[in-house]
């Protein structure tokens, strides 16, 4: 899914009065653990919930929804030399892991779990911002597979998270979801790379109505035919520190009366935070969900109405939420579809793209994951508590 930074473009770039508390400080207990095969159990945290590195963006095909099985097993000659099925081959130790796009929302936060498990990241990313103070970083674009030898060279695991949510100049849906992915897959075969982490999108499927999703889906089909040791995951709305959907609607909340929901908001989502995703990321370094694509979302089923009224239960604040027609929606994305590239060379906050992943809503099932990777995803409303803290 895919409206993270959109829905209502205006809402100003100063941050909301609420600060953001360490969220992901908690799960140092019960990091996921990828020196051994045993799956990594995490004390239960009860129901879960269930973007761009991006919030909505990086979903995953609904594990129920159009085309799609709850966990897809990848066919057995893209695992020739797995050595069997998910979880039955450990990568033993401490590996070196080229993280492809690992200064972005969801990146930076596999790549902190990376180090705290022991593991060597280094990160592949288009320029030095958000980079992480002590974490190897090399500068290059999958677009560019002149230099992703040099990128891959010593490196164990690949961890792929590339991708857009919105296209402006050459970076394009195809390119970067599709090409890019050929030419990393074909530098990390070069280099004799075996494991591959992937990051697809929840709502991928062939046929779906998104270019977006229909081009995850083929960055995909790219993975299941290269024959290394793959995991896909796939997913939901992603919400931590740092999203681009949570805190957008914060800021409007700061300085709005009205909450704007793009058709009602009666869309349902099962939204995941960002260390529990990142966790299952690790624990595939670590050889766990072999030759599977998950989908990565919690249990609970929220309405993007739902969403916004727990955002503002958590800051203390009340608004009237009022209902954007869809009408209204598509005028004012082909409006920023035009004027973004043109007179700001920027992507566009909203396209008629995001509408369509937004009209379908975002679901799955989330019990292969939390049977492979071995913990519950933590309450939705417990989630967005402990996200904001009001100052």
């Amino acid at each position: 899914m895919a409206l993270h930074d959109h829905v209502a473009a205006r809402a100003g770039a100063r941050a909301p009065r609420v600060c953001l508390a360490g969220f992901a400080r908690d799960t140092d207990a019960r990091e996921t653990q990828t020196r051994t095969c045993p799956r990594p159990v995490g004390p239960d945290q009860g129901r879960s919930p269930g973007g761009a590195g991006h919030a909505l963006g990086h979903g995953v095909a609904p594990a129920f929804g159009p085309g799609m099985e709850p966990a897809r097993r990848l066919g057995t000659e893209d695992r020739a030399t797995a050595g069997g099925g998910p979880g039955e081959r450990c990568y033993g130790g401490p590996v070196k892991v080229l993280v492809v796009g690992g200064s972005g929302f969801i990146g930076r936060e596999v790549v902190r779990q990376l180090v705290a498990a022991g593991h060597r990241p280094r990160v592949l990313a288009r320029g030095t911002r958000g980079a992480m103070p002590g974490v190897e970083a090399v500068t290059g674009s999958v677009l560019e597979p002149e230099g992703l030898d040099a990128a891959c060279a010593g490196c164990e695991a690949v961890v792929y998270l590339a991708g857009i949510i919105a296209e402006v100049g050459d970076q394009t849906y195809e390119r970067i979801h599709v090409d890019g992915t050929v030419h990393m897959l074909a530098a990390a075969r070069a280099a004799g790379i075996r494991r591959w982490v992937h990051m697809s999108a929840l709502g991928s499927r062939p046929g779906a109505p998104s270019r977006y999703h229909r081009t995850k889906w083929a960055g995909e089909e790219r993975v299941r035919a290269s024959a290394l040791d793959a995991t896909i995951l796939r997913p939901s709305l992603v919400f931590g520190p740092g999203d681009g959907f949570l805190n957008l609607f914060a800021r409007i909340a700061r300085w709005s009366p009205v909450m704007p929901l793009i058709g009602g908001g009666t869309m349902e989502f099962q939204p995941i935070a960002v260390e529990e995703v990142a966790r299952c990321f690790v624990a595939a370094v670590g050889g766990l969900g072999r030759g599977t694509a998950f989908a990565v979302c919690g249990r609970e089923r929220v309405t993007l109405r739902g969403i916004v009224g727990a955002m503002l239960e958590a800051t203390g604040r009340r608004r009237l939420m009022v209902t954007v027609p869809w009408w209204a929606a598509r005028l004012q994305a082909m409006a920023f579809e035009w004027a973004f590239p043109a007179l700001l060379r920027k992507a566009p906050p909203l396209n008629r793209d995001q509408l369509l992943m937004l009209a379908e809503g975002n679901t799955g099932d989330p019990e292969p994951m939390i049977r492979e990777f071995g913990f519950e995803p933590r309450p939705f409303r417990d989630g967005v508590r402990a996200m904001f803290v009001r100052c």
